[in-house]
């Protein structure tokens, strides 16, 4: 699995939608196993300030509704599916964003136009 790459955001229902699916083994090392919790936060102004916006993925506890890894089962391999729909104001569908996932976190960003 790659831990740093760029993605194009997609389109689903009106909004931009970021879609990952990933085997369940390698997203459990990086805690986001099937039915962990996790929640995403907008960048604080200080990242704005060196010119970029974004999101984090976070597995540690924080203000916000809680969303869970889900999972699929293709096979005799499980796959870890985070489906991001929904508070990503700031990507528009077609933008290509940087994402890089971290031990308890994941993430997105691109750099201001």
């Amino acid at each position: 699995m790659k831990t740093k790459f760029t993605k194009k955001v997609g389109f689903h229902r009106g909004k931009p939608r970021i879609y990952f699916q990933e085997p369940a083994d390698e997203m459990a090392k990086l805690m986001f196993g099937p039915g962990q919790e996790y929640f995403v936060k907008p960048f604080s102004p200080v990242a704005e300030q060196v010119g970029v916006v974004g999101v984090s993925l976070l597995t540690r506890l924080s203000d916000g509704p809680r969303r869970k890894v889900c999972k699929k089962v293709v096979g005799v391999r499980t796959l870890c599916i985070i489906d991001l729909n929904a508070g990503l104001d700031m990507f528009a569908a077609g933008d290509v964003v940087n994402v890089e996932f971290c031990h308890g976190h994941i993430v997105i960003w691109k750099d201001k136009p």
